[in-house]
């Protein structure tokens, strides 16, 4: 039996689609995108249609700013489906639905990838984590520049790739995101 009529997807869409996705994701790939990233976005699309609608808008979109931004969209969705977002060990998870906490949690948030981003810097910049972790470059700006909760997955992929030693002050920084 064939690749592509093993290709099924959640509204019956058949092998047009197939060689769409199979087009984007090579043209992803040729662009330098991690295979981690581009088979996640295989699997991904099968299965929503928003994830197939953003690849076709990366294939077809000519500006590079706007590309990268959908590149961190993407990296968005697969984070979403592999992981959960987490707190720091002095926020509760009650604390996220009141609308009051959220300009505090924004700000220790902010405050903590601060502090993370100059760790990377220290440790050789974003060009270099994009490249140990295989997380796309926009995909890190974003996580660094927003106030929203990081994703253990991410963390961990960020900590393995700065190699910190458990008992340095980074690792301590890390850890009380990671809840260990």
């Amino acid at each position: 039996m064939s690749t592509a009529s093993n290709y099924t997807f959640s509204r019956g869409v058949g092998s047009e689609r197939f060689f769409r996705v199979i087009a984007v994701l090579d043209a992803m790939k040729r662009s330098g995108l991690s295979d981690e990233f581009v088979f996640h976005l295989f699997r991904l699309s099968k299965e929503y249609d928003g994830t197939y609608e953003l690849m076709l808008m990366w294939f077809t979109e000519s500006d590079e700013e706007v590309c990268d931004e959908i590149i961190a969209d993407l990296q968005g969705e697969i984070e979403e489906e592999i992981s959960e977002p987490i707190l720091p060990n002095n926020l509760k998870k009650e604390d996220c639905f009141h609308f009051d906490n959220l300009e505090a949690i924004a700000i220790n948030v902010m405050q903590f990838k601060k502090a993370l981003r100059l760790v990377v810097e220290r440790k050789g910049g974003l060009n270099k984590l994009a490249e140990k972790t295989k997380i796309p470059r926009p995909s890190l700006s974003r996580f660094f520049n927003t106030p929203s909760l990081p994703r253990r997955n991410t963390l961990k992929k960020i900590a393995q790739a700065l190699e910190l030693k458990r008992n340095s002050e980074e690792y301590k920084l890390l850890k009380k995101w990671l809840n260990e």
